[in-house]
């Protein structure tokens, strides 16, 4: 047992015995002290107050109503976890899951509801003693910021989070990639409050949206929505998903905040009124990540700071500014003897530092008409320096910077009874500096690359528009309708996406939903860079189906089963290397930029096809979770016109993620998971013997299978509530069972053989948490 695994038992067993000792005895009377509050405010898509929205608690008969200024308070709850519902006439009903109350505090909330059609001469209110779930993640992922914090895990990574549920493949430990229904991580898009954020990830990949660990903190997230395809119009240039994250308000009532010690680093948090009018939030977080993986013996991890903040002032009740940025500092070092060690196939130093800023405005400008304009600029410099094992020391070197400049524009018009229009611009100007070095190499297929220096600025804007019409056929049925326009004066390349979904509630607890569309992309800069001739290419394209259907179970419980088909057209394949899928190629080789082509064709296609099904809920019993099983085919035909198994084609994965809260202070997490293992080109050993490099067995082209991958995270949390504060404590188990198959395959020219990296071993680490 390594000092690191010692101290943190000796420390899990401390913080045990500090909480039994501070959990009164079950036969004394709790005094009024015990009890906590929920309050909070209601506002609608701009921030105006909602007065007269019902507040409905699931369980307990506790209801209420919002005053003028959108306030409302629960009070005399006991510690625990509830379900709060709210609605009013004209706007959609929302509800809130996993809301922690704590006794002698407050816990606050936050909620922006949605205008709807009211069609129908008649309303009539009913009340209601149940809270439905949240939907099913079968066309969208929705979380929120309790269920970040409770995910069995290292620590409140967004990507991670929601990595490997029905549609999301797992890319790894070491790396905080996501494959969304068979799409390479390139192909994601992300916004927070409506601004794009290129890079989510510390140490993100260049050309791509993976990274180490996530950037953002969860403890400043509302609500995350992911959307897993057929999204509409308002969205483009990514084949594959959008998530949108929304940051939430810094308290308007008091000042306070959150401080967080454990072994993977330091953080903290402070929030609180600017004037009656606003609001801040700030965080800050430093992380010992490296450290603690070393000491654990469990790999090379990153060292990664990061600062973030929003800033809210509410011009009148109708208009109202808001500011934010997100700021990273992130650096991994890793020595020959590490890499040799822990599996990796080069060493040296990596460097990066993401940047984003953006302001918004929200107005209403009449009681059926919204806008919402943001402007914002994004950085990201990267200083990677690495070094092979081969007998040749080749160096690889990366000193780019990425910037972007984004002004995003969008309107909502509810124009009659039943229907609404969307609409919007988008204007992007990049300006990138690609300076990097990727020295010459021979190829899988014994060809020989020759040296690319590049040290040169690309500047290109482009230009989106869209329109979305919303129309609420009947009581039960909905459709959604949109089309995009898209052009780039970097590629010249102009495109016309249309999009359209609909809904049928085929009674009060199925509906069914389908969507379809185009989606254009852009190829990632870094191989736009590599040869002007490359701009000049078509733009990858995907045509998506999705339907799905949700059915409720019991109060509490529903399920969802979705089938879903893409078609790829113009992917970019290498001339020289015909038989390889380029966008692939980042996790292919287990690096963060993508190789020297030289010349690229946009002759691929590829096809993505699958089913996922899955229950979501809570019992009555304080136990919550959800069961997920996808299985999917992820294929590609190459430049001589054969189809094989993409990389991340793991076929069948299945996930149990959830907690059971035994005590109203006392919970315990799990998440368990199965991977399919991801296809690979086995190496002709003859020839990679006799040329001291590795070749690929040109016919088994991902004919191979990597050893299936099985995980089980634990994590146990205990509240102790005094006085107005809360001090919480956890323990972590990272792969409690232990599994380390083997998750990737290179040539160790050095020792002119092969090498392998493996999944992270098992990991303990707690923490401490005390909120003011």
């Amino acid at each position: 047992m390594t000092r690191i695994s010692r101290l943190a038992r000796i420390f899990a067993a401390v913080v045990c015995l500090v909480a039994l000792a501070s959990t009164p005895s079950g036969a004394a009377k709790p005094d009024r002290r015990s009890f906590g509050v929920i309050a909070g405010r209601v506002m609608d898509s701009i921030g105006t107050p909602l007065a007269g929205a019902s507040v409905l608690l699931a369980g307990p008969d506790h209801r209420t109503k919002t005053d003028d200024s959108g306030q409302f308070a629960l009070r005399d709850l006991k510690p625990g976890r509830y379900a709060v519902r709210f609605s009013h006439v004209g706007y959609e009903t929302k509800s809130v899951d996993h809301v922690i109350v704590a006794g002698d505090s407050t816990t606050h909330l936050r909620l922006v509801m949605t205008a709807v059609a009211v069609r129908g001469r008649d309303i009539i209110v009913e009340g209601a003693t149940r809270v439905p779930v949240a939907t099913p993640v079968v066309g969208a992922v929705n979380l929120t910021r309790e269920e970040l914090r409770r995910m069995a895990g290292f620590s409140e990574d967004v990507i991670r989070s929601v990595n490997s549920l029905p549609g999301i493949t797992r890319t790894g430990d070491v790396l905080s990639a996501m494959s969304v229904r068979g799409g390479s991580p390139s192909e994601n898009a992300f916004y927070i409050d409506g601004i794009p954020l290129p890079d989510i990830n510390h140490l993100p990949m260049h050309g791509s949206s993976g990274g180490a660990v996530g950037l953002i903190n969860a403890e400043l997230i509302d609500d995350v929505r992911l959307s897993l395809g057929g999204f509409d119009a308002a969205f483009g240039g990514k084949l594959s998903s959008v998530m949108e994250l929304r940051l939430r308000e810094g308290d308007r009532a008091r000042f306070h905040g959150r401080i967080d010690a454990s072994q993977a680093g330091l953080g903290g948090i402070i929030e609180g009124p600017l004037t009656p009018r606003g609001s801040f939030i700030v965080s800050a977080r430093h992380g010992m990540l490296d450290v603690l993986l070393r000491q654990t013996d469990a790999g090379v991890g990153p060292q990664c700071n990061d600062y973030q903040g929003k800033l809210v002032f509410d011009l009148s009740a109708k208009h109202r500014l808001f500011a934010l940025g997100i700021a990273g500092a992130d650096r991994l070092d890793i020595s020959p003897s590490e890499g040799r060690k822990f599996g990796s196939s080069v060493y040296g130093k990596w460097r990066s530092t993401p940047f984003t800023f953006g302001a918004g405005w929200d107005a209403k400008w009449s009681e059926r008409l919204e806008s919402h304009t943001t402007f914002s600029q994004s950085v990201t410099e990267y200083r990677y320096e690495t070094q092979t094992y081969s007998w040749r020391q080749t160096r690889y070197e990366d000193h780019s910077r990425e910037r972007s400049w984004t002004l995003r524009g969008a309107f909502d018009w509810l124009f009659n009874s039943h229907s609404r229009l969307k609409f919007g611009l988008e204007v992007v100007h990049q300006s990138d500096d690609e300076n990097f070095n990727l020295p010459w190499y021979i190829d899988p297929f014994q060809h020989y690359v020759p040296e690319l220096r590049q040290d040169e600025r690309i500047e290109g804007s482009s230009l989106g528009a869209f329109i979305t019409h919303v129309a609420h056929i009947s009581d039960h049925v909905s459709t959604t309708a949109g089309c995009r326009v898209d052009y780039s004066t970097l590629t010249h390349n102009l495109h016309l996406s249309p999009r359209l979904s609909g809904s049928w509630r085929a009674g009060r607890a199925t509906t069914a939903d389908f969507a379809g569309g185009v989606v254009y992309q852009t190829l990632p800069m870094a191989l736009l860079a590599q040869n002007p001739a490359h701009r000049s290419l078509a733009d990858p394209v995907s045509f998506q189906l999705v339907a799905s259907l949700r059915q409720g179970l019991t109060t509490g419980l529903e399920a969802g089963l979705a089938v879903y088909s893409k078609w790829y057209d113009r992917m970019p394949i290498d001339r020289a290397v015909p038989q390889l899928y380029v966008l692939d190629e980042v996790l292919a080789t287990n690096q963060f930029w993508f190789q020297h082509h030289e010349y690229l064709a946009a002759t691929g296609r590829a096809t993505s096809r699958g089913i996922e099904m899955i229950i979501r809920g809570r019992t009555e019993r304080n136990v919550d979770g959800m069961l997920g099983v996808s299985y999917s085919r992820n294929r590609y035909r190459d430049g001589k016109g054969e189809w094989h198994d993409r990389v991340l084609d793991t076929r069948l994965s299945a996930i149990a993620d959830g907690g059971w809260n035994f005590t109203p202070t006392w919970r315990l997490g799990f998440r368990w998971m199965t991977i399919g293992g991801a296809a690979f080109t086995p190496f002709d050993l003859r020839r990679s013997r006799q040329l001291r490099v590795g070749i690929y067995d040109s016919t088994s082209i991902n004919s191979s299978r990597l050893p299936w991958y099985h995980s089980l995270n634990l994590r146990l949390d205990k509240k102790i509530h005094f006085g107005g504060t809360t001090l919480g404590a956890y323990v972590v188990v990272w792969n409690a069972l232990n599994k380390r198959p083997i998750n990737s395959f290179y040539w160790y020219e050095a020792g002119y053989g092969i090498g392998w990296g493996t999944w992270l071993g098992r990991v303990y680490f707690a923490g401490l948490e005390y909120r003011l």
